[in-house]
């Protein structure tokens, strides 16, 4: 390995030093290779997937085969087991595995192996064959979904370190005894909780038809979350870690007018008012809020609820709007988005500081646009932040919903 810092050595072309390294042990090189997905956590790791073809180093004998490797500069354990750990003459280290040996995740093979998945399934007493399985999303260290199609329908297989695997069942069990729609648990093992279809489809779906619930409809649902919620482990928000994001976006923009907005979220930060502590989903987005098409807060669910814990009312709709900002600079067919996202901002305002959720919106969006997008939409990102964290507000401010008194007429 070189003396190059292990993220930019993972992004450049030195990788393969990186990837032949990692399958000397077993007599194979990187004959070629694919870059296929950069995860980057601002102010932590970076992490890297590889599409390889390896073949034999001359005179090993070994077969050439197809390998998936993710490599990451995260500090792991010396001992975790298939990890090959390569380190520079700096003292950089970045370790290396073979799909789906997850270091964090050992249920990973798990979910990825259609025999092992149906097994799984068979001895909860649903349908165990898996006819066909496929990766939905899979972030190194962190989680992963796929989904599998069984005779009783689709299947999806969530995998999450063991501990919070634990975890996403209590919140389910929670969100299901206050009557909020989340799907049916199918089966579950250490670091795995397997659901079933949630009902409905996507936010994201509707809005490209042009359609959305009322956005009552979707205040009407946080209201709904479990107060029990609140004993939880708090997330910080990315309001929370606005230096970080700052810090990481202005190594991939101009300094100067990552600083200038990112002060101007903080300058709102300082004075506008949060709101009190209560339930919070925790990653509020049109792909984990989900509508069947009927009106009110009965035809909405919501999946991905293992962030689901104690936290602002405003930042549940922050991340919902900063999401809403985005969709059509990735998608051309979104163009009905604004229109949708300007009226969810009005009836937020009615209910939360606005000023207060534009600058979480726009903190929301520096996240984003930190997270190693390409750079136009960085940079696009970037100024829609700038956009929404001063756009003045001509919402009369009220009480917050949570200390609105309930009269009978």
């Amino acid at each position: 390995m070189t003396t190059t810092a292990p993220a930019d050595l993972l992004l450049g072309p030195d990788a393969q030093g990186v990837l032949d390294a990692a399958l000397a042990g077993e007599g194979l090189r990187a004959a070629s290779w694919e870059r296929h997905a950069v995860h980057a956590r601002p102010g932590a790791e970076t992490s890297v997937g590889f599409a390889v073809r390896a073949a034999a180093v001359r005179g090993a004998g070994v077969a050439p085969r197809e390998l998936y490797l993710v490599a990451t500069t995260a500090d792991l354990p010396a001992d975790a087991p298939g990890v090959a750990r390569l380190t520079g003459t700096d003292g950089c280290t970045v370790s290396v595995w073979a799909h789906p040996a997850d270091p964090a995740l050992p249920a990973l093979g798990t979910a990825t192996t259609p025999a092992l998945l149906g097994e799984l399934l068979r001895a909860a007493g649903d349908a165990g064959t898996v006819t066909d399985l496929g990766v939905v999303a899979y972030r190194p260290l962190r989680r992963a979904v796929t989904v599998a199609a069984t005779p009783a329908g689709r299947r999806w297989a969530k995998v999450l370190r063991p501990d919070v695997a634990a975890g996403l069942g209590h919140r389910l069990d929670l969100l299901r005894a206050a009557r909020v729609r989340v799907p049916a648990t199918v089966a579950h093992a250490p670091g795995l909780v397997v659901l079933a279809d949630a009902t409905g489809r996507p936010l994201a779906d509707h809005l490209h038809a042009g359609a959305a619930p009322e956005p009552a409809a979707v205040l009407d649902l946080l209201d709904a979350l479990p107060s029990a919620a609140t004993a939880l482990p708090a997330r910080r928000t990315p309001a929370d870690r606005l230096d970080r994001y700052a810090d990481a976006l202005a190594r991939a923009l101009p300094d100067a007018p990552v600083r200038a907005v990112a002060a101007d979220v903080a300058a709102v930060l300082a004075d506008a008012d949060p709101g009190p502590v209560v339930a919070t989903h925790g990653d509020l987005h049109p792909a984990n809020l989900w509508w069947d098409g009927r009106p009110g807060a009965g035809a909405l669910g919501l999946i991905d609820v293992d962030t689901l814990g104690p936290g602002h009312r405003v930042d549940d709709l922050a991340c919902l709007a900063a999401h809403l900002t985005v969709l059509p600079t990735l998608d051309p067919g979104y163009h009905r988005v604004p229109g949708l996202r300007d009226a969810f901002l009005a009836a937020s305002d009615r209910v939360v500081d606005p000023d207060a959720l534009r600058a979480r919106a726009a903190a929301v969006l520096l996240s984003l646009a930190a997270s190693r997008p390409a750079e136009h939409l960085a940079r696009t990102w970037l100024d829609q932040a700038r956009e929404l964290v001063r756009r003045p507000s001509t919402a009369v401010p009220v009480p917050h919903r949570g200390t609105l008194e309930r009269r009978a007429s």
